[in-house]
């Protein structure tokens, strides 16, 4: 198991440097050294998705989940499905992670974004509203803010995307929705907010789906804070 551990820093290291390809060798070697450790198959997940093999990734998250119920395992999944448009594998997943652990508040916010595009609001408010927590409230604040919006109640969306602004001010996603109420005539940008989203024009242009970001995001944080630790 010792030399398993050792293979597991070395991933780590190499994550920390940007370097997926020596990660992945190191992790080759660890499946083979312990083809049980389900820690090597999740973070042989990670480095396969990030690599573009996402087929492969799940297959390895999921033989990792496989080995030991953990709610990351199945909170990572569910994004990589939701990523790829599969809500209903997604919610089963992240219903599951709860399960395991009522405490993961990503998960929380992941299936209140679920409920939301699948047009569960009265579900996706409630999830949203636990994930309204110190280091997820801008983004639960800004996901409540598109229901409200899309149920065109203008008032309480643009309270909560001025609340989510307030704790992020360059919160993208609020300041894309403000931009859509400005432009229907519903609010009024203020200064600051015509020069951020003006300087953000061009990134609203080619950005990828809300879904798709979120997997990137929290998978580049998954890899940074596995190599930090």
């Amino acid at each position: 198991m010792g030399c398993t551990d050792e293979l597991l820093r070395d991933t780590s290291q190499a994550l920390a440097r940007g370097n997926l390809g020596i990660a992945a060798d190191a992790l080759a070697q660890a499946i083979l050294l312990d083809p049980t450790h389900p820690e090597v198959w999740y973070q042989t997940g990670l480095v396969l998705y990030q690599t573009g093999y996402t087929l492969q990734a799940i297959a390895a998250i999921e033989h990792a989940i496989n080995l030991e119920i953990h709610g990351v395992y199945l909170l990572t999944l569910a994004q990589i499905y939701r990523g790829k448009g599969q809500l209903t594998r997604a919610e089963t997943l992240l219903e599951m992670a709860i399960d395991e652990d009522s405490d993961l508040i990503e998960a929380w916010l992941q299936l209140g974004c679920v409920y939301g595009e699948q047009g569960r609001f009265t579900e996706a408010l409630a999830c949203l509203a636990r994930a309204n927590q110190p280091g997820f409230a801008d983004a639960a604040l800004t996901e409540i803010a598109k229901i409200y919006e899309t149920s065109g109640r203008v008032a309480e969306a643009i309270a909560a995307y001025d609340q989510a602004l307030s704790i992020n001010p360059d919160n993208v996603s609020s300041l894309e929705g403000l931009s859509r109420l400005s432009l229907a005539g519903q609010y009024t940008l203020n200064s600051r907010q015509s020069a951020r989203i003006g300087s953000l024009s061009t990134t609203f242009a080619g950005c990828p789906s809300h879904s798709q970001r979120s997997v990137e995001l929290a998978l580049a944080e998954e890899l940074a804070w596995t190599g930090a630790s």
